[in-house]
């Protein structure tokens, strides 16, 4: 695959996981079970997140991490909240 698809991939990534997290997703990752998967839900579905993208958008302050017992949960922060709006707008053009 050539480097172009990969960041036209990542970036759809990025956007959809936006959007959904603006609609009301969470994402959450057990803490109990090594190398557990990214999973976001959001109304009755669910799918896989890609480790990387959580972490990028983590560190770019976009989610934030909350930790209980058994699960880390990842939810919009303010500035989060402000990019999934803008990503949701350019979508209602479409």
């Amino acid at each position: 695959m050539n480097d172009d698809y990969l960041d036209f991939q990542h970036r759809a990534q990025r956007k959809a996981l936006l959007i959904a997290l603006h609609h009301g997703a969470t994402i959450s990752r057990s803490r109990n079970v090594k190398d557990a998967p990214f999973t976001v839900r959001v109304k009755n579905e669910q799918g896989i997140v890609p480790a990387g993208l959580v972490h990028e958008l983590s560190q770019e302050g976009i989610l934030r991490k909350q930790d209980y017992p058994h699960q880390f949960f990842y939810t919009l922060s303010a500035r989060g909240a402000q990019v999934a709006r803008e990503a949701n707008n350019v979508t209602a053009w479409l």
